[in-house]
């Protein structure tokens, strides 16, 4: 009797010893995966569950490799890389964080100093381009902002474009192939290009998204190629300009120069660009463009505040002496943020000029 009573006492005795030593490895097991467990087996009330496990997948270059390339071979496409749901604002405002110096400021001369820093170090030697290669990642299926084109009136073949964030392209066959003429400027927002209607070879391009969209790029002024876009720089009185969102040259000088500017209005050049003057004062100067007739009729619209209304409104102005002084347009303008107006002169009548703007459903004028 005495004997059947230890040999149970003893079984008892370990599987009390199983159970303890059971219940550590769980708790450890669940300590690695984040989890809480409480007496008797049981989790605690938290947000982890008993569903299994699901590991994210990463982006696996090689994997997307092999897939764009089977792709273009017309094989059986290999899965892509799952990344989940993603959040662009906020990817966005980390951008602009990133960007940003322990003052919050954006240095607009950082990516200079880098490329320099890169010429520098290719001149050394260090850096040569045949010790890397870089293989394209994509996406190539879709394009960003593109703010600008212009076609060259000597050939139409021959087109530029700029991109808000991949800087100065060119095509020579229509617009069949197109490849890049500059992206490395110190600003890559290109929002404006134009010629110089007395001389095609010479072109510029104006940097900076001045139209209040939250993904804006700044600017660094405006450069100019006198070249035919094989060579640019910068010109030197601009180079503090944030947001550059039009230029334009008198048909009739090319030391003309107009330009409109967020923060600033209209700025005028008589010099080639060497100094520019504010001649038309707004919280932005959104467009102005000459009379391709009349190098003497100039028309340009801004954006402002009136402080007397407490609002934003976009009105229209003309100028009668090549833009060295401005009058209001009547029966014309806009209340509200977003009351953006655009102007273009008739090509067939260059005393015409259509205005629009695209506030409740659009209007034109």
């Amino acid at each position: 009797m005495y004997l059947g009573w230890a040999k149970g006492l003893v079984i008892f005795c370990l599987v009390v010893a199983l159970a303890a030593f059971g219940f550590s490895q769980q708790r450890e097991l669940g300590k690695r995966d984040g989890k809480k467990v409480v007496a008797g087996g049981q989790k605690s009330t938290n947000k982890v569950t008993d569903k299994k496990r699901v590991t994210k997948r990463v982006f696996n270059p090689d994997e997307d490799e092999d897939r764009r390339e089977a792709g273009k071979k017309g094989k059986t496409k290999v899965s892509g890389s799952n990344l989940g749901p993603t959040n662009p604002m906020e990817a966005m405002m980390w951008r602009i964080l990133a960007w940003r110096d322990s003052n919050g400021q954006i240095d607009p001369d950082g990516y200079t100093r880098a490329l320099a820093q890169m010429r520098k170090l290719q001149e050394d030697q260090r850096f040569a381009p045949s010790s890397y290669r870089w293989i394209e990642r994509g996406p190539d299926n879709i394009a960003g902002r593109t703010r600008s084109m212009i076609i060259d009136p000597r050939n139409t073949n021959k087109m530029f474009t700029g991109a808000v964030g991949g800087g100065i392209w060119k095509t020579v066959d229509g617009g069949a192939t197109w490849t890049v003429v500059n992206d490395k400027l110190s600003s890559l927002a290109v929002s404006c290009l134009t010629f110089d209607p007395n001389n095609y070879d010479t072109i510029y391009a104006g940097t900076g998204e001045g139209f209040y969209n939250i993904d804006a790029v700044g600017g660094a002024g405006i450069y100019r190629s006198k070249d035919g876009g094989a060579t640019w720089s910068q010109m030197a009185a601009t180079k503090s300009w944030r947001y550059t969102n039009r230029v334009a040259v008198s048909p009739a000088n090319s030391n003309l120069i107009l330009a409109a500017n967020r923060s600033g209005g209209i700025s005028r050049s008589t010099d080639g660009g060497a100094n520019f003057t504010t001649v038309l004062a707004a919280q932005a100067g959104m467009q102005v463009t000459f009379s391709p007739s009349d190098s003497n009729r100039v028309i340009a619209t801004v954006l402002d505040y009136d402080f007397g209304a407490g609002n934003w409104f976009s009105k229209a102005f003309y100028s009668t002496d090549a833009g060295a002084t401005w009058t209001a347009a009547t029966g014309i303008g806009m209340s509200g943020f977003n009351s953006r107006i655009e102007v273009a002169f008739a090509p067939s009548d260059s005393t015409r000029v259509y205005a629009m703007q695209p506030n409740n459903g659009g209007k034109v004028w």
